[in-house]
C-alpha cells in the first residue's frame, strides 16, 4: 500500500463555514487521485452498495434480427416483448419520455393515478 500526504488544508479565514472546507479538502484529495469530486455521502455509497447486492441479473437469450432486411421497431418490439416477459410484466408502446412526461403531470396536478 503506498501513501501519500497531502497538504496541510486550513481555514482560509475564522469565519469560513465548514461546508466549504470540506469541499476544499475534498477537493484536494480528488485532484491527487486524479477522480472527479462528488456531493455523495458515505451513507449513499453504503446504500449503493446493498442496493447492488441485493440486485438480480439475469442474460436473456441474444435476440438478432430474424432476417436481414428486419426494420428497426420490429426488432425493438421483439426485444422488448422479451424483456416484459422475463419481468413479468405488461409491455406497451410507451418511451421513457411519456414516463417522465406523465409523472411530470401528476406533481404539478398533485393528483395520483388510480390503477
Amino acid at each position: 500500500m503506498q501513501v501519500e500526504y497531502l497538504p496541510i488544508i486550513a481555514p482560509l479565514e475564522k469565519q469560513q463555514n465548514a461546508v466549504h472546507f470540506a469541499e476544499r479538502t475534498g477537493y484536494a484529495m480528488a485532484s491527487t487521485l486524479n477522480v472527479v469530486q462528488t456531493s455523495h455521502s458515505y451513507g449513499d455509497l453504503m446504500l449503493m452498495t446493498r442496493a447492488l447486492e441485493l440486485a438480480k441479473v439475469e442474460y436473456l437469450p441474444i435476440i438478432a434480427p430474424l432476417e436481414k432486411q428486419q426494420n428497426a421497431v420490429h426488432f425493438a418490439e421483439r426485444t422488448g416483448y422479451a424483456m416484459a416477459s422475463t419481468l413479468n410484466v405488461v409491455q406497451t408502446s410507451h418511451s421513457y419520455g411519456d414516463l417522465m412526461l406523465m409523472t411530470r403531470a401528476l406533481e404539478l396536478a398533485k393528483v395520483t393515478l388510480i390503477a
